[in-house]
């Protein structure tokens, strides 16, 4: 089970989640922690600005910072006191009285220093006498009096109590809304993806499956095809790759048993014969002898066919290429054809395109197959029947065709027909049907130069083979 694609999915889809959620809760304390820092730094830029003015009218007033201490922690002038009439700026002072202790709850610390950058006033009552940086003092609101800075107040939250303090309640609550919240996505998350995962990895059991019995020699398994997506589209390839293996593997007992049979009839003929001479029951004649000799001329003929497909197959065939006349090679066939239609009272003629290029091929090869269509043609040909071989240039191809006027080719025979040792006519003898990889040999060769190969027929309307074979 642990070592199974869904339970890896799942737990790498559990890992994700986990991580997600704890970069979600890590992510919105932080930005919840720096948003309420960055609140508290504006609002106490807010209230400094608003308390410069007072500070400006003080220092007009007494053209000191003597009060300033006072007026930053909120202290106010008592009446009759100088500075109450009208025009001393109290409505400032009363309006900020209660600054000291709005800072104190705040957690804001206001500092002012003076034109020479030395402090003069703080709420905290420490760095009076201190000397600020220019860099510091950049961040802090100019104090205006007269046209001129005379000061300049910075409002700080170095020790922001009431910040900290919101932080310290606002964090948890945050997690204790987010985190239930974020668990009950994550679990929603791996419960579709459980499922999900379930569906894409059953495909996958049912092939695995099927693999192994496949590879116990059960042929004829298929895979229930479910969906249309890769998945389908693997388990399809698959279907085709099991029937073509269980096809092929019939085609192999298939030969196996027709080449059996290929040798035995002539070795039987000829054993017959030969024990019958040795028995003295006949004579060696020279009629008996051409019958044996014909015998090992098809045992030979049988024996080159299958080493030509033989080395074919392992690549082995090698082409003598050279510059090959189409039109020349195709009359030549013919004539070499001649007798043999001729004896079966078959016309046999070519009709050769004016246009036809010479390309570069094997001529021996090229003979070979086009032999094996005639011969394959005259076979299936009644008597005072017809075969045509034409030759022609189509668009960058050279095409050769041999048709005849035979019982043509039923339908569900045609994908077969270059199969090894496929006979559409099984009652068919095969002295007089061939053995049937004559067709096979022509494709070998024709795909060996490039080319195509195929048939058309109807029954009882004949049949045409057609090769193409690239000019190039």
């Amino acid at each position: 089970m642990f070592r199974s694609l869904w339970f890896r999915l799942v737990g790498a889809m559990a890992v994700v989640i986990g991580v997600t959620l704890a970069v979600v809760t890590l992510t919105s304390n932080l930005v919840t922690v720096h948003q309420l820092d960055l609140y508290v730094t504006r609002a106490g830029r807010s209230w400094a600005e608003q308390i410069a003015p007072t500070l400006a009218e003080d220092y007009i007033r007494t053209g000191s910072w003597d009060s300033a201490q006072q007026t930053l922690a909120g202290t106010t002038l008592a009446e009759g006191e100088p500075g109450t009439g009208p025009g001393s700026g109290r409505g400032h002072m009363g309006a900020h009285s209660e600054f000291g202790g709005m800072w104190s709850m705040m957690g804001f610390r206001l500092l002012l220093a003076d034109g020479s950058n030395i402090v003069v006033a703080d709420t905290q009552n420490e760095l009076q006498g201190e000397t600020l940086s220019a860099a510091i003092l950049a961040e802090g609101t100019p104090i205006i009096a007269n046209g001129e800075q005379v000061g300049t107040l910075l409002a700080t939250s170095d020790d922001p109590p009431y910040a900290a303090s919101v932080g310290e309640r606002l964090i948890p609550a945050i997690n204790r809304a987010v985190i239930p919240a974020a668990l009950a996505a994550g679990l929603a998350a791996l419960l579709a993806g459980t499922l999900l995962f379930r569906r894409i990895t059953r495909p996958l059991s049912d092939l695995q499956r099927a693999a192994k019995a496949v590879s116990e020699g059960e042929l004829t398994t298929r895979v229930p095809i479910t969906t249309t997506d890769e998945l389908g589209a693997l388990a399809t390839s698959f279907n085709q790759m099991t029937f073509q293996l269980d096809r092929q593997q019939q085609l192999r007992k298939q030969m196996v048993a027709d080449i059996a049979h290929e040798l035995r009839t002539p070795l039987s003929v000829m054993q017959g014969t030969l024990e019958a001479m040795l028995d003295g029951v006949l004579q060696p004649e020279p009629d008996e002898l051409r019958n044996l000799h014909a015998e090992t001329r098809r045992l030979a003929r049988l024996v080159d066919d299958l080493r030509t497909l033989s080395l074919a197959d392992e690549g082995r065939l090698e082409l003598e290429q050279e510059p090959v006349d189409i039109g020349g090679l195709v009359e030549q066939v013919v004539r070499q054809t001649t007798p043999m239609a001729e004896a079966r009272h078959i016309t046999l003629r070519a009709e050769v395109e004016q246009a036809v290029p010479t390309i570069r091929a094997d001529g021996d090869r090229l003979i070979q197959a086009l032999t094996n269509l005639l011969s394959n043609a005259l076979r299936y040909t009644p008597q005072n029947g017809q075969v045509i071989v034409r030759a022609s240039k189509v668009a960058n191809n050279i095409r050769l065709e041999v048709e005849d006027d035979g019982p043509g080719i039923a339908p569900e025979d045609l994908p077969f027909v270059f199969e090894r040792f496929w006979r559409g006519d099984k009652s068919r003898s095969r002295g007089s049907g061939g053995s049937g990889i004559g067709l096979a040999i022509v494709r070998q060769l024709v795909e060996m130069h490039g080319g195509t190969v195929g048939v058309q027929s109807q029954v009882g309307q004949g049949a045409m083979f057609w090769i193409e074979l690239p000019v190039g």
